[in-house]
């Protein structure tokens, strides 16, 4: 085997950090070999008689053979470049912030990584991997059309029931939004379907049933100003985030405002609503009344991506709901955001400091870490909805307009938080060696959220990022025997 691979790691700061690490893989090996000797004469970990004996497959490389040392290099490298490259961020970073990077399975840089700070809409990464951990990649919601159909004519009542489907939806809507929905649910089309089971007319109203969740509309102490403006009011019948098309003013229950987009919708098909539209609860759960239609949401992995991407404040409201309503048999926020932190703790991301007040990140008495925040990317699949979930720098949702320089654009994915004082961007960039560098930047305090202020500390650590990307596995350099 060929070791000038090795005789060019002229990145390493001196030829002497290899020599030493020679010298501390040997003695390691000298003090292991005397410790299993020592062991092996006092008896430790004696069995019991009879008790069966497992033995490891002999690994074809030992743990402490030179052989080993080229992950070890090439691991430190990655993380000596992230390091030059950071050190200007690190200085300029405000007291109240955390920065922690993570190259080739190692921890790099940590800041005040195990500190919580307010994460903005960094605590969707939370309610993304509890939803997912909770409900599942296929998990889909059906939003129903229920009623008493004779001859074409609904008698009473045409129902519309919501199955929390946070992204169900106008046409027309579509087009007003400035991320748009890339996994929508077209109310469109279930009007079409409703049309096309040969339904002319409805003697009573439409209305709409939202109490698969509970009447809470907003998460308690939320800021007035975001309030109806950024997020809710929540229901489990939301269309077209609440709105209606016909007034600027969002009706105080979602459920409302739906039936009244979907009584427009089924005129301009010619049904005629006798009774206009409404809200209520659907008499004895709906027995006597037929399914007349169905609308069934993407699985939750396509809803967790455009939740991620654009930042949906609503969509995380009510995954939170749908969460609780799983673990708990209540469509609750509260419900839903214990059962999000019990989960992450349960798979081993850190949750000290954690306090999640809402699912969208709005609430300032929201409280993450940069250890919590990273610990997250890493519990994700590389590939899965999570990770695939995060905006692009320079090309997709929240970091599409960021200006990032051009070998860090289209590379770089990440998950951004923005409020008064507040902005955050947590996430990962591909490398050489296969795996993603994984990174979490939480930034609290004055002026911090001026596209000034971040934009060239997401630049620099974008830079540093991509550097330390180039470093190859240590596989490349000197590949393990198999078994090894």
């Amino acid at each position: 085997m060929s070791r000038r691979p090795l005789a060019r790691l002229d990145a390493l700061p001196t030829r002497r950090a290899v020599a030493s690490l020679v010298a501390a893989t040997v003695a390691g090996a000298s003090v292991l070999a005397s410790l299993a000797q020592v062991i092996g004469a006092r008896g430790v970990g004696a069995r019991r008689v009879g008790e069966p004996r497992v033995l490891a497959a002999p690994v074809a490389t030992p743990l402490m053979s030179t052989r080993r040392l080229p992950a070890l290099v090439t691991a430190l490298e990655a993380g000596a470049r992230v390091q030059r490259g950071v050190a200007t961020v690190v200085t300029a970073l405000p007291e109240e912030s955390c920065l922690v990077v993570e190259v080739q399975g190692r921890r790099a840089v940590d800041v005040r990584g195990a500190r919580a700070y307010v994460p903005g809409s960094n605590a969707k990464l939370a309610v993304a991997y509890g939803a997912l951990a909770r409900l599942g990649a296929g998990h889909v919601h059906e939003t129903l059309v229920l009623g008493d159909v004779r001859a074409g004519v609904v008698q009473g009542d045409l129902w519309l029931v919501g199955g929390g489907d946070p992204v169900l939806s106008t046409d027309a809507y579509q087009s007003t939004e400035r991320y748009r929905t890339r996994h929508a649910t077209s109310l469109d089309r279930l009007a079409d379907a409703v049309r096309a089971v040969g339904i002319t007319a409805v003697t009573g109203a439409v209305r709409g049933d939202g109490t698969r969740y509970d009447a809470e509309r907003f998460a308690p102490g939320l800021v007035d100003g975001l309030r109806v403006v950024e997020v809710g009011p929540i229901g489990a019948l939301m269309v077209d985030d609440g709105r209606v098309s016909t007034t600027p003013i969002k009706p105080a229950d979602p459920a409302d405002a739906a039936a009244a987009e979907f009584t427009r919708l089924l005129v301009a098909r010619g049904v005629s609503i006798a009774g206009g539209s409404g809200s209520g609860t659907v008499p004895d759960g709906g027995a006597g009344l037929a399914r007349v239609a169905v609308a069934t949401s993407a699985p939750l992995s396509d809803l967790v991506r455009d939740l991620l991407t654009n930042s949906d404040n609503n969509t995380a409201e009510m995954m939170v709901k749908e969460v609780g309503l799983a673990a708990s048999g209540a469509g609750a926020r509260e419900a839903g955001l214990a059962d999000v932190v019990a989960r992450l703790a349960e798979d081993g991301v850190p949750t000290g400091g954690l306090v999640l007040r809402d699912g969208s990140g709005l609430h300032l008495d929201d409280r993450m870490s940069c250890d919590t925040t990273v610990g997250i990317l890493r519990a994700s699949p590389v590939g899965g909805p999570l990770r695939e979930g995060l905006a692009v720098a320079s090309r997709t949702g929240t970091l599409r307009d960021a200006d990032f320089p051009p070998e860090v654009g289209g590379s770089l994915r990440a998950k951004t938080g923005t409020l008064t004082g507040v902005k955050a961007l947590s996430g990962v960039y591909p490398t050489a060696a296969g795996d993603d560098a994984i990174f979490g930047l939480l930034l609290n305090g004055q002026g911090v959220s001026t596209v000034g202020v971040y934009q060239p500390l997401w630049s620099s650590l974008g830079l540093a990022l991509a550097d330390a990307a180039r470093v190859p596995a240590g596989a490349a350099i000197a590949p393990l025997p198999r078994g090894g």
